[in-house]
């Protein structure tokens, strides 16, 4: 296991492996055969990565990371924040993911905002002077469903973290500090 302390463990993710939030050729590698290599590299936890990947069946995942020896320790879930028309979709994807990691004794759900096509385009070098930035109502909802998600994450006993991504609108050192009420 690759250890910086016996405090601190690190583990991996499939993103490591190519395996991108929307299904690509790299999902035709089979899922066992990821936490295998995850494993061979020294790590003994894992994310879940994108919902769908792994088995779902919190038995049949459980078993898999157990004949290896791994833990599942978080879920990477990025969600179109500043939707309100997708709010009830993000929650009930949380609810999977929580309950999924709930029964697997995972502790962490990491919030990001979802990529978009156009701040793609723009990664890395978006302005901070707010151009191409959300309005006031659309900030007003990011905070409204981080909340939402947050409790939803605490029914599962499941700790939420939310990560600033690049290629979203919660990436930059600005977006990050932006108050969400």
């Amino acid at each position: 296991m690759i250890k910086f302390s016996e405090r601190i463990h690190f583990a991996s993710a499939p993103v490591s492996w190519g395996i991108q939030d929307d299904p690509g050729p790299a999902w035709e590698q089979p899922y066992e055969r990821i936490l295998d290599e995850i494993l061979s590299a020294g790590y003994t936890g894992t994310e879940l990565g994108p919902y769908g990947y792994f088995a779902t069946d919190p038995e049949v995942l459980a078993e898999s990371l157990k004949r290896r020896g791994m833990s599942l320790l978080s879920s990477f879930v990025p969600v179109p924040l500043a939707d309100a028309s997708k709010q009830e979709t993000v929650i009930q994807h949380v609810r999977k993911v929580g309950a999924l990691l709930s029964a697997l004794g995972a502790k962490v759900l990491v919030l990001s905002d979802a990529q978009t096509a156009k701040r793609q385009q723009l990664a890395s070098r978006v302005h901070l002077d707010g151009r191409d930035s959300l309005t006031i109502q659309q900030w007003k909802q990011v905070g409204r469903i981080i909340g939402e998600v947050e409790r939803t994450a605490g029914e599962f006993g499941v700790s939420l973290v939310v990560h600033p991504h690049l290629a979203t609108y919660v990436e930059t050192p600005a977006e990050v500090e932006h108050r969400f009420e």
